[in-house]
């Protein structure tokens, strides 16, 4: 098994690891479920060795209860503007404890989890707050 470089760690002092030159994150809309199924399908591939994942939970996610797209979870996108991966926080009761899953297409989205997982981590401490829930470490 292949030990994560230092880049790749887990980032609990808050700091944000920068993209690629030429990357870029934004927000999912439902017209990209079909390019976010895709990388999902592609991970999924090579974690489990089939795609276990539907169009209609990437729906459920985006649209689940307290779940907002539009602070909840990012798109990294590639130089050519390709979905090369997609993060999500999941808590459908907000309690004290979220769900995070970044999701990165094998051969071509890797520089862009360790990002992801800072912005999703940012967020579960912001959330927190907002909630009014105990701040806890990683």
């Amino acid at each position: 098994m292949r030990r994560a470089t230092a880049a790749e760690q887990v980032n609990c002092a808050g700091d944000q690891r920068p993209l690629p030159p030429g990357w870029s994150t934004r927000r999912p809309t439902a017209a990209n479920e079909p390019a976010i199924l895709a990388v999902v399908h592609a991970s999924d591939i090579v974690a489990v060795g089939y795609p276990n994942f539907t169009s209609d939970e990437i729906h459920e996610i985006l649209n689940a209860p307290n779940m907002d797209p539009t602070r909840d979870s990012w798109l990294a996108l590639d130089p050519a503007g390709e979905v090369v991966a997609w993060a999500y926080l999941d808590n459908p009761t907000a309690g004290p404890q979220d769900f995070a899953e970044v999701y990165v297409h094998p051969e071509r989205g890797r520089p862009a989890q360790a990002p992801l997982l800072d912005l999703l981590l940012a967020r579960a401490r912001a959330l927190a707050a907002e909630r009014g829930h105990a701040a806890r470490s990683a």
